[in-house]
């Protein structure tokens, strides 16, 4: 599994990074999933003007870059986490898919790209994997209850993802139990 964060898609340094990685995975041994983690747009998202449309069209052209390389858009998983500054229209924790308007672009063109919520969670034959995107340290350090060092500790002590009052960061209680760590996974990336 390959996991990268930050895939900005509205940079074109990215896309140039992008076609390096994917060039070198084909060649190499195709791994079962590259995970994708937001932010997918280097701005906050906004739903009118510009915005949507390049947003949008970063998944298409992620779709056509995707698409050279036949290896890797045959057997390998696209897993796309959402991040803060991602369309999910809610900002309190934890966050739904992306709405399929705007990966229909690449949906069209890999067939094996997955858009989870966030937090996600995968299984890869008997490994239990929790991945989170939201910038959640720079809540902790700012808060006084938590210390950053001690961040990780807390949230496999407490089996909570986000072990923060309300105030710092909004959850909606009705899906609190997806936050939850309900057995010590085998990875928590907390990103």
């Amino acid at each position: 599994m390959v996991l990268i964060s930050d895939v900005h898609l509205d940079n074109p340094v990215v896309f140039q990074g992008l076609k390096k990685l994917f060039a070198t995975l084909e060649t190499k041994d195709t791994p079962l999933a590259v995970v994708m983690m937001g932010s997918f747009t280097s701005k906050p998202f906004s739903a009118k003007g510009e915005s949507a449309d390049a947003y949008t069209d970063g998944f298409k052209k992620l779709g056509n870059l995707i698409s050279e390389f036949s290896n890797l858009s045959k057997w390998c998983r696209f897993i796309m986490v959402p991040g803060p500054n991602d369309p999910v229209h809610i900002h309190a924790l934890p966050h739904a898919p992306l709405a399929k308007l705007y990966y229909e672009g690449l949906s069209s063109k890999v067939s094996n790209a997955i858009f989870t919520s966030n937090p996600a969670r995968i299984q890869i034959a008997d490994k239990h994997i929790v991945l989170m995107r939201h910038n959640l340290l720079n809540k902790a350090a700012s808060n006084p209850v938590t210390i950053q060092k001690y961040y990780v500790r807390t949230v496999i002590d407490s089996g909570h993802l986000v072990p923060l009052p309300l105030n710092a960061q909004p959850i909606l209680l009705a899906r609190d139990n997806a936050l939850r760590l309900h057995c010590n996974p085998h990875l928590v990336n907390l990103h």
